[in-house]
């Protein structure tokens, strides 16, 4: 949906109302929703433990050290330390305009912020190209987290600026102003988030376009500013196929759509639905998609950069409900208006807004198997097991090398795994990217032909050969020959077959080479693995137990162990099974039984 100019200016001329609704005025916290009162408490909590603490200094030794060791969380932790507090008092200032603790904290907030040097971070100084900035571009630089403050300094100023001095309110709209008005109707530069096919044009899009939403009076300047947002808006919805699926994982999911929500409830209400995204078939099948990532109790699909387990932002989940239907995963599953690192400030003021006591929660497990055609998922259940298997290319956003891999929960816990993300750091998102452990194919629970890996880019990609969701068993097949390098293999096909009367998983590989050749079978679990007896190894993860099956006159069974740091900082421990053909041979069947 990219407008046209004068019918965008058109709309924009029309009368509006506020453009958060529910009104702000209207809002009262004695009665909200429990869960909403809930996310107050914690919010004085917040609140309390930072006015016992100084507002951290961003240094300069802070600052250049990613240039230096390639390390990020140093400075970025007390960068979101920063934008924790502007929140947390912003929210509180809204809450309790009669606390002159939160007000005064927030003056002082906001005033450090429109002090910083810079608003993004060391990791982002890159143009269209991704070639190293300037230093004179370096403070009009907008990537996710520019954007991103001076969208939340425009919506604490929406919800709390009447409470503040004049001139700290008179300095924020002057840095917004100046750090991401400016900067994007110059159209002589052009950022890289706005050929991004992933969450970076969606949030960066729907932050800016917020900002001009709050802050640009002029219909036919507001115009020019909003098409370039929308512009950037229509890049992150071209990234998703007709199935709505966000590759990245659920985490990504929240962030780009969320960000993208928030920006086309503004729209829509600013435009009299005018310009209504809510409309169109793409963004309703993104809407509906997060339920997809829930599939398993209170697990999330981790594959690429995703994480095992994820709570939903509950504002945004609740209107999506309300306005389009989708469904809204278990209110256990909820997160709390504090629980994001990163403090996003559209969708936390936003858990408060949009939330409803009476929208009906999505069961925790729905039954049927699905295939998601151009994410090229197949997920499936039997009693207690329930699998999660991808085809798809290794040149995704945020890609492992991962193609033919999947997930295995039992009861909810996921027994063979995918660990997610490692450590986002300078070598994470550079060419060493599939040296690390968690990226490259040999963390994954595909095999190992040859002595070969899986390699990166979207030339390495399977075909779905069939798939069957009608009749027990339901399949899935696959040929991950062009996984590999060239010559490796002269064909390679995958079979998943679930077998729900068995209650059972089974597992068919069938590699042809055009000489003798070996295989490695990779199965990745998070707690120790039990060679039980011969061609028997028991997974374990949170007091569940799968048993899987193999030929022990076929294959030498060993148990790898290997420790990596994911996007946390946490230290984590991965076992892994590995099946080695006792032989090298020219056509290699294989079949696995998992119970």
């Amino acid at each position: 949906m990219i407008p046209d100019l004068s019918q965008l200016e058109a709309a924009l001329r029309l009368p509006h109302t506020a453009p958060l609704q529910p009104d702000l005025q209207k809002f009262a916290l004695s009665s909200a929703p429990s869960y909403v009162r809930q996310q107050a408490e914690l919010l004085k909590q917040k609140g309390a433990e930072y006015l016992q603490s100084e507002t951290p200094v961003l240094s300069y030794s802070l600052f250049t050290q990613f240039w230096q060791t390639g390390e990020r969380k140093n400075y970025e932790n007390l960068y979101f330390n920063r934008r924790g507090r502007l929140l947390t008092f912003a929210l509180l200032s809204w809450l309790y305009p009669t606390q002159a603790c939160y007000i005064d904290a927030l003056t002082e907030i906001i005033w450090s912020i429109c002090s910083e040097p810079f608003w993004c971070l060391p990791a982002h100084f890159l143009d269209a190209q991704g070639a190293d900035l300037p230093f004179e571009a370096y403070e009009t630089q907008l990537d996710l987290f520019a954007c991103e403050t001076g969208c939340g300094l425009a919506e604490a100023l929406h919800i709390a600026g009447n409470l503040l001095p004049k001139t700290v309110v008179q300095q924020a709209k002057a840095q917004i102003h100046k750090r991401c008005i400016a900067p994007f109707l110059n159209t002589a530069v052009t950022y890289r988030f706005e050929q991004m096919t992933n969450n970076w044009s969606g949030v960066c899009g729907g932050a800016l376009g917020m900002v001009g939403l709050y802050c640009i009076e002029e219909p036919a300047l507001l115009a020019v500013y909003l098409k370039r947002c929308m512009a950037s808006c229509q890049v992150y919805l071209n990234s998703f196929g007709a199935d709505g699926v966000c590759t990245e994982g659920v985490d990504y999911w929240s962030y780009g759509f969320g960000f993208f929500t928030c920006f086309a409830q503004m729209l829509a209400s600013r435009t009299q639905n005018g310009f209504n995204y809510f409309a169109l078939p793409k963004v309703q099948a993104i809407a509906a998609s997060q339920q997809y990532f829930y599939f398993s109790q209170d697990n999330t699909l981790s594959f690429a950069d995703g994480s095992e387990h994820s709570n939903y932002r509950c504002g945004l989940s609740h209107f999506l409900q309300g306005a389009l239907g989708a469904p809204c995963p278990p209110a256990s599953l909820a997160a709390n208006v504090l629980q994001d690192h990163c403090y996003r400030f559209c969708l936390a003021l936003r858990d408060f807004l949009w939330v409803s006591a009476d929208i009906a929660a999505l069961p925790p497990v729905t039954p049927q198997p699905v295939y998601l055609p151009q994410a090229e998922w197949f997920l499936a259940r039997t009693g207690s097991l329930s699998l999660a298997a991808k085809a798809g290319h290794n040149g995704e956003s945020h890609n492992h090398n991962d193609c033919g891999s999947f997930i295995l929960h039992k009861n909810g816990q996921a027994v063979f795994c995918d660990y997610g993300s490692g450590l986002y750091d300078a070598a994470y998102f550079s060419e060493k990217r599939y040296e690390i452990f968690v990226t490259g194919s040999v963390s994954h629970n595909v095999p190992i032909l040859n002595g070969q890996f899986q390699q990166a880019g979207g030339c390495y990609h399977t075909k779905v050969l069939a798939t069957n969701l009608d009749q027990n068993p339901n399949v899935f097949l696959l040929d991950a020959t062009s996984c590999y390098p060239q010559n490796t293999a002269l064909a390679f096909t995958r079979k998943f077959e679930v077998d729900i009367e068995k209650n059972r998983i089974c597992l068919y590989d069938d590699i042809l080479f055009a000489q003798a050749g070996s295989v490695t079978e990779v199965f990745c679990g998070a707690e120790e693995i039990e060679l039980a007896c011969a061609g028997v190894a028991v997974f374990c993860r949170n007091g569940e137990k799968v048993h899987l099956h193999y030929d022990a006159q076929q294959f030498t069974a060993s148990v790898v162990t290997h420790d990596f740091t994911d996007n946390t900082q946490t230290l984590r421990h991965a076992w892994q099974l590995h099946l080695t053909l006792k032989q090298d041979v020219h056509h290699y069947t294989a079949n696995f039984i998992f119970n």
